[in-house]
């Protein structure tokens, strides 16, 4: 059995004039959502092989915090491809991880992430900035997951997140 879980990035700060996008640092607000979303995923006690982000600094920033925060060991991926990404090429990125990793986050951003639920569930979701999604897959092997052959397990919206830290 092999479990994904996708992350949108935290809120990040509007772009100043001339700043490009990738360069966006999350807000104050994104790092505490980003330290929400750790802290959550250390209340379920879930284990993570690998932690594949965009390397846009706003989601490198959320992939760290939320590392730190649940205090998950870890390895942790900045990969190129997912910024900007279609879900076709993160959902080849996917099929690329080694059979020996289970469970595995994908930090990045929309629209690409929100696809690739849906092309992986069927299930349309809306992602806001640090939402979580968990997705089940019945297979061996990475290489084995297909379009539609999944199970959302949860989705997680950050004012939730804020209620259970409560």
């Amino acid at each position: 059995m092999k479990t994904l879980f996708i992350l949108r990035h935290a809120k990040a700060e509007n772009a100043a004039s001339g700043m490009p996008d990738f360069e966006r640092v999350l807000s104050e607000r994104g790092r505490g959502q980003a330290q929400a979303c750790g802290e959550f995923l250390k209340q379920q006690n879930l284990k993570l092989d690998l932690v594949l982000s965009s390397p846009a600094l706003r989601a490198r920033e959320t992939a760290e915090s939320v590392i730190s925060a649940a205090g998950l060991n870890c390895d942790i991926r900045f990969d190129q491809k997912i910024y900007e990404a279609s879900s076709q090429t993160l959902f080849a990125l996917v099929s690329e991880i080694d059979e020996a990793r289970s469970s595995l986050m994908m930090v990045g951003h929309n629209p690409g992430l929100e696809d690739l639920i849906h092309m992986l569930t069927g299930r349309s979701e809306h992602l806001s900035p640090a939402m979580i999604a968990k997705i089940s897959f019945e297979v061996e092997q990475w290489d084995g997951v297909s379009d539609n052959t999944s199970l959302l397990d949860w989705v997680v919206k950050p004012d939730q997140l804020d209620a259970e830290q409560q």
